[in-house]
């Protein structure tokens, strides 16, 4: 389906099933529905007025629910978005998505998609057939950012309840609620005000990670990494299960990264070096330059992730206190740890009601 305004911006909308696409057999029933029933058509019906706000070519690719998506329809649905934006006449793509891996999807055309050119994400909490669904508005106001010149080269974004947010950033927060989505770091990029992309402030030059596994789009046959929680109590033969099945591995420790002690020891029979006190020294094409243990060594790797700490820097509280000023501190210049803006705008606020 195509609709027509030679004057308006060109928009593809690709649906791909979900809550968006659901039918509940009532008005007021929200949890018990079938998602993935209505195709793209369908629901451009639902809109009226967006004929004026872009002219839309649709495309189905696929209607199911998102909970059995997978990284093969990731690949269908990147071949799709990068076809689709080859375009000349295209200047964005929406794509309809179902909430429960939508952030899992949108990140993955984040890092795949190349083309400046905006995909925005959507969904909807609530059915298509509800009394009150937000499907229309979310489609609505995520064709307006697709179509928005100012969206371009952002990489793929998000788009719910008005709000814009990175596809690096964005996460589900909530089951039932209609603003399912924040991007807790970061905050969003902006909001649609009144059917109008309002971004709060221009797009990077090269946004983060943005296009970095472009050669990678496509692939149906990605590696399997397995994401392993720390917990009291961890089983160490679930860590087992996934050494001996999977590429590589995510541990996400407890606090600061810790595991238990039966884990180092599962990892180390593995074979994964774990070194602690590491000084690095430099990365070139041939790897990791390090000194460990007073010895200097190579670490060979394609890809290298920098998972940075930071230090406490009190230098100007010392040259301060030369002068015989009271000098407080607070933030980062008392302690990094766990230290953030949030957290050092209030302990100044408090310090400023102490004083």
């Amino acid at each position: 389906m195509t609709t027509s305004s030679s004057s308006l911006p060109k928009v593809a909308l690709i649906g791909t099933g979900g809550t968006i696409a659901g039918v509940a057999p009532t008005p007021l029933e929200q949890i018990s529905y079938q998602a993935g029933v209505l195709t793209v058509d369908r629901m451009l019906e639902t809109l009226p007025g967006i004929e004026g706000v872009a002219r839309i070519t649709s495309v189905q690719c696929g209607n199911l629910p998102s909970e059995n998506i997978t990284p093969q329809h990731w690949a269908m649905l990147g071949e799709q978005c990068a076809k689709t934006l080859q375009d000349p006449e295209i200047c964005g793509a929406v794509l309809t998505h179902g909430t429960d891996t939508l952030e899992e999807s949108a990140f993955y055309l984040y890092l795949t998609l190349a083309s400046p050119k905006p995909v925005v994400l959507t969904g909807s909490m609530r059915p298509a057939t509800s009394l009150s669904a937000d499907g229309p508005i979310n489609i609505r106001d995520s064709v307006a950012v697709a179509a928005c010149p100012q969206a371009q080269a952002r990489g793929a974004l998000l788009v719910m309840n008005s709000r814009v947010l990175s596809a690096r950033t964005a996460v589900k927060v909530a089951t039932l609620d209609v603003e399912a989505f924040r991007a807790l770091e970061s905050g969003c990029l902006g909001r649609v005000i009144n059917g109008e992309p309002q971004f709060y402030y221009g797009g990077e030059a090269n946004p983060v990670l943005a296009g970095t596994f472009a050669q990678q789009a496509g692939r149906s046959n990605l590696p399997r990494v397995d994401v392993i929680y720390g917990c009291a109590g961890m089983p160490v033969d679930l860590v087992r299960y996934s050494i001996e099945r999977s590429a590589g591995i995510v541990l996400a420790g407890m606090g600061n990264g810790s595991m238990p002690d039966a884990v180092r020891h599962e990892l180390r029979q593995a074979g994964v070096h774990l070194w602690s006190e590491v000084q690095y020294l430099a990365i070139d094409d041939d790897g990791l330059h390090l000194l460990h243990g007073g010895t200097q060594k190579i670490v060979p790797a394609d890809q290298i992730i920098l998972c940075a700490g930071q230090a406490a820097n009190d230098e100007l509280a010392s040259l301060l206190s030369l002068s015989g000023r009271p000098v407080h501190c607070i933030g980062g210049a008392c302690s990094a740890r766990h230290m953030d803006a949030r957290l050092a705008i209030l302990q100044g606020t408090e310090l400023a009601l102490r004083i």
